[in-house]
C-alpha cells in the first residue's frame, strides 16, 4: 500500500468543491445513493416502489413531494411477480399517473429468469456472489443510460439473510453498480416477523446487521391498518424527515401523503373564480400562496380539471379549466 496525492484530505475537499447532493425525491432521497424501501409482508412496499417509478417517469409528486425534473431511465429487477401480474399493477396505477407510452419506454423490467438466467446468485457454501448477472446488468444499464435501479425483493438476491458475510458481499455489488452507473439504487426488503422498533429505520430490515450499515437512506412503511401507514425516513446525507401518515388508494394502487390535498383542490385555490389565467399570472398567484414554480407545475401535470395551452402563433401560454363534454 502507498499513500498518494489522491488520499489527502485537501485533495478530496478540492475535488468536491461546489458539489451538492442533488435530490431525486425532495427532502427524502438524493441521486446516486444506495438505500432500501422496507416494510412487513403484505404492506404494499412493492406498490410504493412502482409508484416511485411512475413519479420519476411523469414527474408527478411522490407522496406529495416533488421529484427531480431531470429525465430518468429506470431498470426494475422484478424478481417476484410474473409479467402478467406486473402488467395488471401497472395498468391500474396508470389510471392515476396517466403516463404516456413514450414515458413508459423509459423503464425496463427484468424478470428473475432474465436477470439470473437460471443461475444461483450466491453460493452459500463458499459465501461468494455470482458476479456474472450483476456485470451483465451493469453493462446493459450503462449502455442504455439508466439513472435508477430497483431490486425487488432483496431476499431473492441474497438467499440467506442472516449471513453477515454473504449479505455484505451482495451489498457490495449494489455499491459497485451505483459507482459504475452513477445511479441511485433502491432495494425492496421486508422487516422481521417480530415487532419493529422504528426509532431507527435503518435497523428495521430483517436479517444480518450489515443491512443497516450499508444503506444511505431508508423509506419504511409501518402499517396502521389495511390502507394506512406511517412513512419512516432515515438518511446519511439529508436531515431525517419526521414520520408522516400515508394512505393507499386501492382503486389506483397508489400511496399518498395524508396531508396532501388533491391536486385540483390546490389548483382551485390558485385559480380562484377564474376559468383561465396567463401562465405568468398563475405562477404569481402560486408564489403568493408559498408554492414554488416547480411545485405548481407538478400540480398542472397531475390535474384532471386544468390544462396548459400550447401557446402557438404568438398567443401566450394559459392555464385553463378543461372543457367537459
Amino acid at each position: 500500500m502507498q499513500f498518494t496525492e489522491s488520499n489527502k484530505g485537501s485533495t478530496i475537499m478540492r475535488a468536491t468543491q461546489g458539489i451538492e447532493f442533488k435530490p431525486l425525491i425532495k427532502t427524502l432521497v438524493e441521486r446516486n445513493a444506495v438505500g432500501m424501501i422496507v416494510a412487513p409482508a403484505k404492506a404494499k412496499k412493492s406498490m410504493l416502489a412502482l409508484n416511485l417509478v411512475f413519479s420519476l417517469l411523469t414527474k408527478k409528486p411522490f407522496l406529495g413531494l416533488p421529484v427531480s425534473e431531470e429525465a430518468d431511465k429506470i431498470v426494475y429487477v422484478n424478481l417476484e411477480l410474473t409479467k402478467t401480474a406486473l402488467g395488471v399493477r401497472l395498468r391500474t396505477m396508470n389510471t392515476f399517473y396517466n403516463a404516456t407510452p413514450k414515458q413508459l419506454d423509459n423503464v425496463m423490467f427484468l424478470s428473475s429468469d432474465e436477470f439470473c438466467k437460471g443461475e444461483a446468485l450466491v453460493d452459500t457454501k463458499t459465501q461468494k456472489v455470482n458476479q456474472e448477472p450483476f456485470n451483465a446488468l451493469a453493462e446493459a444499464a450503462k449502455n442504455w443510460g439508466a439513472t435508477v435501479i430497483i431490486f425487488d425483493p432483496l431476499y431473492y438476491v441474497v438467499g440467506e439473510e442472516n449471513d453477515n458475510v454473504l449479505m455484505t458481499a451482495v451489498l457490495r455489488e449494489f455499491g459497485k453498480l451505483r459507482t459504475e452507473l452513477n445511479a441511485a439504487i433502491f432495494v425492496v426488503h421486508h422487516t422481521g416477523k417480530s415487532a419493529v422498533d422504528w426509532s431507527d429505520p435503518f435497523l428495521a430490515g430483517r436479517g444480518a446487521s450489515a443491512i443497516g450499515g450499508a444503506f444511505e437512506f431508508v423509506l419504511g412503511i409501518e402499517p396502521k391498518g389495511d390502507n394506512e401507514g406511517r412513512l419512516h425516513h432515515g438518511s446519511r446525507n439529508y436531515a431525517t424527515v419526521k414520520p408522516f401518515t400515508i394512505r393507499f388508494n386501492p382503486a389506483s394502487f397508489s400511496w399518498h401523503s395524508a396531508h396532501e390535498e388533491s391536486t385540483d383542490v390546490q389548483l382551485d385555490k390558485i385559480m380562484g373564480k377564474d376559468d383561465a389565467l396567463l401562465l405568468d399570472d398563475f405562477h404569481s398567484r402560486a408564489k403568493e400562496m408559498g408554492l414554488p414554480r416547480s411545485r405548481a407545475e407538478s400540480f398542472l401535470r397531475c390535474s384532471k380539471n386544468y390544462e396548459k395551452t400550447k401557446g402557438y402563433r404568438g398567443s401566450k401560454v394559459k392555464v385553463q379549466r378543461r372543457m367537459t363534454h
